[in-house]
């Protein structure tokens, strides 16, 4: 039996809501009703490709967010190369992949 360690705080994670919507943000912490939240991104087909834009595009999301269990079919820790979409959203910084060196 795998045991589900959960998350720590600062992790990436990707929830997929009842309604058919992924979530993306940042873990804060775990309660016992769901999960207190940074920065929640969901995923958007645009004519770019697939992009994340903010969830809620008027509410202060660097401050904690709940996201309830009762609202979640599943979620895991966020793919690399998704997670690194998220952090150049939230943050501008560009995630070097594996095998990019340094050009000077």
């Amino acid at each position: 039996m795998l045991i589900n360690k959960g998350y720590d705080k600062g992790d990436i994670a990707t929830f997929k809501m009842i309604n058919g919507e992924e979530v993306i943000a940042e873990v804060l912490s775990v309660t016992d009703s769901g999960w207190m939240v940074k920065d929640p991104y969901s995923l958007a087909m645009t004519q770019q490709g697939l992009q994340v834009v903010p969830s809620m595009f008027s509410a202060d999301n660097e401050k904690e967010v709940p996201i309830q269990k009762a609202h979640v079919l599943m979620h895991g820790v966020t793919k690399k190369d998704a997670k690194s979409v998220y952090i150049q959203q939230v943050t501008g910084l560009v995630v070097a992949s594996a095998g990019q060196g340094i050009v000077t």
